[in-house]
């Protein structure tokens, strides 16, 4: 599956953003706090999300839930480790 091999890009990339805009964008919480409570905020809502989607029998819709989360859990590791 490609998919996965693709979300793991998402981290370079949120590190190549950050690189970009270091000195442009300071967040009043702070350079890593708002990737993480982004990051965790969609994979909670992902997360719930997939909860119905299996309850419903959605397949397809629990397939590109499953990607939406595991880029939201990337996201929310670049803001933890501060690559």
């Amino acid at each position: 599956m490609n998919g996965s091999g693709s979300t793991t890009c998402v981290c370079v990339c949120i590190m190549y953003k950050k690189i970009i805009c270091k000195k442009q964008y300071v967040y009043r919480l702070g350079r890593r706090m708002p990737y993480i409570l982004l990051g965790n905020f969609l994979l909670f809502l992902c997360l719930g999300a997939m909860f119905l989607a299996r309850t419903y029998l959605y397949g397809y819709t629990y397939l590109a839930l499953l990607l939406a989360a595991v880029v939201a859990l990337n996201v929310a590791y670049t803001g933890f480790t501060g690559r």
